[in-house]
């Protein structure tokens, strides 16, 4: 008999154990976030203006941002800029996303970006058994980064272009109407390489960074020692939309 109180004398440590761990530690820390911030308690995520042509909008309030000002922000938290305009996104995790002018993404949380339009630069920071990856997602395409930089591309009118400067990521299409992702179109992109995610097809190419001279300086701005050689000096004309919708887009000229 005395194996049986043995039994459920242990069989009480495990629940009152398990009912110790969701009171004390289950219910503290719950997500990447709460897990980033327990490693740095005195960070906040936020978005700076680099310039004056910066709006920040929330609950549906927009407001332009001070030039070099600096202030916290939130899930769902809208980051506009104009043509001219220039901002930065630094996490808690220390991952930067610089936005460049007539852009705009949407703070989704401490692991992913939506990026409505326009143009990013993302250096993903990974912090082992904490946070080890990254999404940034659009209307056609999910890119997935582990310790990697790239730059993403999305203008109306054109197919989105990814563009790595830094270890690999994975680029998988999407349905746009569904929001569904089609795992069978996944993709690695590596280091100096670029990709083109077909609106049309949903296919995604790879081939080495052929970059125009507006995307080259904008890599050079951000990330000028993982700089991306271009076969040729000479800078690509820029891109023009394809005449046809049922024409599966290309590589810009």
């Amino acid at each position: 008999m005395k194996w049986i109180y043995v039994a459920v004398a242990a069989v009480a440590l495990v629940v009152l154990g398990f009912f110790a761990y969701k009171r004390f530690v289950g219910n503290k820390i719950t997500s990447p976030r709460d897990l980033v911030q327990s490693l740095n308690p005195k960070e906040i995520d936020k978005v700076k203006s680099l310039n004056d042509r910066v709006a920040l909008v929330r609950d549906g309030v927009s407001r332009d941002l001070v030039k070099d000002s600096e202030e916290e922000i939130k899930d769902g938290d809208k980051v506009i800029t104009d043509t001219n305009g220039l901002a930065s996104i630094t996490y808690k995790s220390g991952t930067v996303v610089r936005v460049k002018g007539d852009s705009e993404v949407i703070f989704e949380s401490e692991t992913r970006l939506t990026q409505n339009f326009g143009t990013i630069f993302v250096r993903f920071k990974k912090l082992l058994g904490v946070q080890e990856s990254f999404d940034v997602e659009s209307e056609n395409m999910v890119a997935t980064v582990r310790g990697s930089a790239f730059a993403s591309i999305i203008k109306r009118g054109f197919d989105p272009k990814i563009i790595v400067t830094d270890d690999e990521i994975e680029v998988v299409a999407k349905d746009a109407k569904t929001g569904e992702k089609l795992e069978k179109t996944k993709k690695k992109i590596l280091k100096g390489e670029q990709a083109l995610v077909s609106k049309v097809n949903k296919n995604i190419t790879s081939s080495k960074a052929k970059l125009t001279k507006e995307e080259q300086d904008w890599i050079n701005l951000n990330d000028v020692s993982d700089n991306i050689p271009t076969p040729s000096p000479t800078p690509l004309a820029s891109p023009q939309p394809t005449a046809k919708a049922g024409t599966p887009s290309g590589t810009p000229a």
